[in-house]
């Protein structure tokens, strides 16, 4: 499984043609529904795009939810923050007054939310990107190109894949969504429902995969052993980008919207990968099959081809920090 991906974020650098669309109106409705309060991952370098040359009015909305977000949000760090500092004030002083390990426990945890609460204030505070504010987890969010009457159109999506009609309890029931095996595109149902008519890209640099420990270092578990876990990072040898197929589904809004989800086909991996102990990779085309990929109207045995065409790298690995 793809379990997490630093994916690029940045909309002018998805190889847009002439006559690409980006879909404002789905973005200004995801950060509005942030901003009312769902608990939506929207990745820093995701608002990047609409807080500098904007222009459109639908931009210009776009821009004034993230940044009344980001107030919001300051607002509650600093409340938090102020909190903490009056707990270790009084935490400080019952310790000049008797060293106990309560309150040396109640000095030790304020001094770690404080220094989180400054963390996060700084990163609200910056425009500022670092490499991680373009990476997405299961529920993240990223800019997927789809085709859209005729026309290749950028909208966000999230990386977990809800079926059509699935009420929310859908994403924990089943919360490896955001993954579909090429050998199951047509035997499970919501797979089924869209391989052959929602196709996506999304474009990505490097991938991680969580490993057993005892298979990347090929070690047998002693009787009653625990396995541990490592975090692997994954990226072609010549730093190439990634066009990842993934399918997508959508369930309709009130504003006449729909909001995107979407799962990486997966397929066994290439030897270098195997090696690591890992199982599945994600399969990544030919940047001149997108069109094909996203093109409705074929049989599947057309996208099957496209998908056996993917680009074939060598892919280094490394634990990832």
């Amino acid at each position: 499984m793809c379990y997490s991906a630093m994916v690029e974020q940045d909309i002018k650098k998805l190889g847009l043609k002439k006559g690409d669309i980006i879909d404002v109106a789905q973005f200004r409705e995801l950060f509005r529904r942030r901003f009312e309060g769902e608990s939506i991952y929207i990745p820093k370098a995701m608002e990047a795009n609409f807080l500098d040359d904007v222009k459109t009015t639908a931009e210009k909305e776009c821009k004034k939810l993230i940044l009344d977000y980001r107030t919001s949000k300051i607002s509650e760090e600093e409340t938090k923050m102020f909190g903490y500092k009056k707990r270790l004030n009084e935490a400080e002083k019952k310790l000049k007054e008797k060293a106990t390990k309560g309150a040396q426990k109640e000095k030790e945890v304020c001094e770690r939310q404080l220094d989180k609460c400054k963390h996060r204030l700084e990163r609200l505070q910056t425009n500022k990107l670092s490499e991680g504010d373009s990476r997405i987890y299961p529920m993240g969010w990223a800019p997927m190109m789809i085709l859209k009457n005729d026309q290749r159109v950028i909208v966000p999506v999230r990386y977990h894949l809800r079926p059509q009609g699935q009420k929310e309890d859908f994403d924990y029931k089943y919360n490896g969504n955001y993954n579909a095996r090429r050998e199951s595109l047509e035997k499970v149902f919501w797979w089924k429902n869209i391989f052959g008519k929602n196709h996506g890209i999304i474009k990505i640099h490097r991938f991680y995969e969580n490993v057993p420990k005892s298979k990347f270092e090929k070690t047998k578990l002693k009787k009653g052993e625990e396995d541990q876990n490592v975090v692997l990072e994954f990226e072609p040898s010549n730093h190439e980008p990634m066009y990842v197929a993934v399918i997508y589904d959508t369930w309709p809004n009130a504003k006449n919207l729909e909001y995107y989800s979407a799962a990486a086909i997966t397929m066994h991996p290439p030897p270098e990968i195997a090696e690591t102990g890992h199982e599945r990779c994600i399969i990544p085309i030919p940047a001149e099959l997108i069109d094909s990929w996203l093109e409705g109207g074929k049989s599947l045995s057309e996208y099957y081809a496209i998908l056996d065409k993917r680009v074939i790298s060598f892919y280094k690995h490394k634990l990832a920090a």
